[in-house]
């Protein structure tokens, strides 16, 4: 159910995304991968063979980040036409929280980049092998990883508080939402997460995708204090706050 719900909500946040001609090489072979040893900071642009297909995030690792004890880790999802230099500007929220930020690029939808709806099972693999790959070589720390999105990965990061359920401390869900149903798979999740849910006072498009995210949380049994929903004003955007927010909201109610 949860990817016939993906399809149809992809189509939705497709909505104002513009384009670019860039996307990931088809039938790439894996190659050895030493990874990034905990003491190194900066940017590093890394490629990951899935299924076959070339595919590319971006690890910020902050210069706080301790290598004495395991280091949080936020993830942000691009939205449809961004890539994983979108979310650039949130690395003083990195360096304030000491948190490993990774930004994966998403793959070619008709010349914009996103998360579904063909590349849905590659993309849930990507992230997998992200999650694995990290916790293994600082190590992160499993009870603060959080997965947060933006429009296109927003409606990602919203199926996710079911297909990650178990692995992630909290989601943030900017200007995005659901747009089908998923009520009877949110009530089966073991891990009622705390959800951070944003969308601006005039994003008119994208305001009932999320009001419906709270709607179904809440009536999956999610409790009201680990849902924090508000507008904001302005249009269909988001800002680096909104990741601290969700920070802030999944350490005040673990799990």
């Amino acid at each position: 159910m949860l990817r016939r719900a993906l399809l149809s909500a992809a189509t939705v946040a497709s909505v104002g995304g513009c384009g670019t001609d860039a996307g990931d090489a088809s039938h790439c072979t894996a190659k050895p991968d030493m990874g990034i040893a905990c003491g190194t900071s900066g940017a590093f642009d890394r490629t990951l063979c899935v299924d076959g297909i070339d595919r590319v995030f971006r690890e910020y690792i902050p210069s706080s980040v301790a290598c004495d004890r395991p280091a949080p880790m936020i993830v942000f999802l691009h939205g449809l036409g961004g890539d994983e230099a979108s979310g650039d500007v949130a690395r003083p929220v990195a360096e304030a929280l000491g948190a490993l930020f990774v930004t994966p690029r998403g793959v070619d939808q008709g010349g914009a980049l996103g998360f579904g709806p063909e590349g849905i099972p590659n993309s849930q693999t990507f992230l997998t092998t992200i999650l694995d790959k990290l916790e293994r070589e600082f190590p992160t720390d499993p009870a603060l990883t959080l997965l947060t999105g933006f429009s296109n990965g927003g409606v990602f990061a919203s199926y996710s508080i079911v297909w990650y359920n178990e692995r992630l401390a909290g989601v943030g869900v900017f200007a995005s939402g659901l747009a089908e149903n998923i009520t009877s798979d949110l009530r089966a999740a073991p891990v009622k997460l705390p959800v951070v849910v944003r969308v601006g006072d005039a994003d008119a498009v994208y305001q009932p995708l999320a009001d419906e995210l709270v709607t179904q949380l809440l009536g999956a049994g999610w409790p009201a204090a680990r849902v924090d929903s508000r507008r904001f004003a302005g249009g269909h955007a988001w800002s680096p706050d909104m990741i601290r927010e969700t920070f802030d909201l999944a350490k005040a109610a673990p799990l």
